[in-house]
């Protein structure tokens, strides 16, 4: 999954070019990761699913989706 924007708490990274923004969900691992290109050089965000509280997904038109990982 491509991913536009990325928020985390007080850090804001917006996708630039195709694919150097990435939202993946390992379901085998249990895990959410976000992965992130920059001067090429990949860094990865990884989520446990046993340390995730809640989600939430927002849709509004004309605005990028979001998913809200607490």
């Amino acid at each position: 999954q491509i991913t536009e924007l990325l928020y985390i708490l007080w850090l804001q990274r917006v996708s630039r070019y195709d694919g150097d923004l990435v939202a993946k969900c390992y379901f085998a691992k249990r895990k959410l990761v976000w992965e992130v290109l920059e001067g090429g050089l990949k860094s990865k965000i990884e989520i446990q699913w046993s340390d995730i509280t809640s989600l939430r997904t927002i849709y509004r038109q004309n605005h990028p989706d979001q998913l809200e990982v607490e």
